[in-house]
């Protein structure tokens, strides 16, 4: 893992390395103000890893199965988005308790990306493991604990974040090689139709999005 230092130009930036960690597929890192520590993700490994910068320990939880993502729960421990549905981890006994698997009848699907809205509701997205075309899904898991389906026919679930004024949702299903927009209710959680932000393909860019986040001024 390493911490990005930018600089005042765009090409100007400093990498250090705080965890020496060869991942398979490190992913889903955020910080956690309140216990100031990192979390972080090996998805194929099955490994939540939490990283505390003052002693450089970097904690390892095996969550038996795929981990796709991790939110700060605000009654304690974490809530994780891991191959078979949402579930609580229990930070001090490591105990796992599963909350909703939406999608059970599909097991060639994992979780994958995700992060909490600005009040609070925990979005995650599937991906379809043999790149079948729309079988994965966006879904919302309210703070009283109750699962939506938010956007459907989606392929791999990835991105997603809101702008400072919480009147926009950002979100990438990373085969399309867009980012597209929704209008935002941040009271219900609702979102509008779609509309392309960018289309990285027509752009020429010769990559694929992935993840996403915004930063303190609104990019």
């Amino acid at each position: 893992m390493t911490r990005c230092n930018t600089g005042a130009r765009e090409d100007a930036a400093d990498f250090e390395v705080v965890v020496e960690k060869r991942a398979l597929v490190g992913e889903g890192s955020i910080w956690d103000a309140e216990k100031g520590v990192l979390y972080w993700v090996d998805i194929l490994s099955h490994h939540l890893y939490v990283f505390d910068p003052p002693s450089g320990e970097n904690r390892t939880i095996d969550t038996l199965q795929a981990v796709g993502t991790v939110v700060p729960r605000a009654g304690g421990g974490v809530i994780v988005a891991l191959h078979n549905g949402f579930a609580h981890l229990d930070l001090d006994t490591e105990k796992i308790t599963f909350i909703a698997d939406p999608e059970r009848d599909i097991p060639k699907n994992r979780f994958n990306d995700g992060k909490c809205d600005p009040s609070g509701r925990f979005w995650a997205g599937t991906i379809s493991m043999v790149k079948n075309t729309g079988d994965a899904a966006l879904y919302m898991l309210d703070t009283a604990g109750t699962l939506s389906l938010k956007v459907p026919q989606v392929t791999n679930s990835n991105g997603i974040c809101w702008s400072l004024d919480a009147t926009k949702m950002y979100y990438i299903d990373t085969p399309t090689k867009q980012v597209r927009v929704y209008a935002y209710d941040n009271a219900s959680g609702d979102i509008g139709s779609p509309e392309i932000l960018v289309d990285t393909e027509s752009k020429g860019y010769d990559s694929s999005p992935d993840g996403m986040t915004i930063d303190a001024e609104g990019n």
